[in-house]
Parts: structure tokens; C-alpha cells; sequence
């Protein structure tokens, strides 16, 4: 990724050992919103589930989406991320669900092999209810 604008002026102005520096900071992901984070193999689980569920209702297109996500969909472009949204919130909708997807988050950002960063804040909107 190519640094530009303001932040290259910022970066050209310091020092190599302030670079080495900054570079050597640990990192923190200030913030993360949940249903944006949920690992896809997580999500694909979650896919199974519902649509195995016998109390599970949804129309044609939920189903197709969630069929796409579960076999392997192309999330290429930020349209592609933004069109599963609305999935992810049926997907998450029962307590149970929304703990498994809460779990899977740190676990990906925090992975012991692979860290993404060292500190993480996780946040969610307020829902109405969830379905019991």
C-alpha cells in the first residue's frame, strides 16, 4: 500500500531511527465493528446452521446468499462485502449465533501464530431483540 498526502509529508519528515521507532510499536486495532470482522469460516458455519435449522424462516434470496457464502463466494470488491451485511445480521440473530461470531473475531485478530494487532476494540450497534 502506498502512503500519500499528508501522511507521506509526515513519514519523510522523520528520522531512520524514529521509523525504526514507530515501526517497532505494537499495534492496536482501535476499533472493529463486529458483523465487519466475522471470520468467513465462521460465517460459513454459521451459514450451515441456519439454513439447516428447522425454525429457521427465509426467503429465496437470503437462502442463495447464505448458499454462496457457505460454498465459497468471490468477496472481491467493497460492494461484494456490503451485499452480505444484511445476511450476516440473519446469521447472527439468536444468542448462540451471535457468541460464536463474538468468539471467532479475537481469534482471528489475536491468533497466537499470526497476531493482527495486540489490542482490540470490538463494537456492535444495539439491536432490537434477538430471537430466542
Amino acid at each position: 500500500m502506498a502512503i500519500a498526502g499528508p501522511a507521506a509529508a509526515a513519514l519523510a519528515s522523520l528520522k531512520p531511527d524514529q521509523v525504526t521507532f514507530l515501526q517497532s510499536l505494537e499495534k492496536a486495532e482501535l476499533h472493529a465493528h463486529l458483523n465487519g470482522s466475522i471470520p468467513i469460516a465462521v460465517i460459513q458455519q454459521l451459514g450451515k446452521e441456519y439454513v439447516n435449522s428447522p425454525s429457521s424462516t427465509h426467503g429465496d434470496a437470503i437462502y442463495a446468499t447464505i448458499e454462496r457464502l457457505i460454498y465459497g463466494s468471490e468477496l472481491e470488491t467493497i460492494d461484494d462485502f456490503f451485499s452480505v451485511f444484511p445476511i450476516i445480521y440473519h446469521l447472527t440473530s439468536t444468542p448462540e449465533s451471535l457468541a460464536c461470531a463474538t468468539r471467532g473475531v479475537p481469534n482471528a485478530f489475536l491468533d497466537g501464530d499470526h497476531p493482527q494487532c495486540n489490542y482490540l476494540e470490538l463494537r456492535t450497534g444495539p439491536r432490537e431483540r434477538l430471537n430466542t
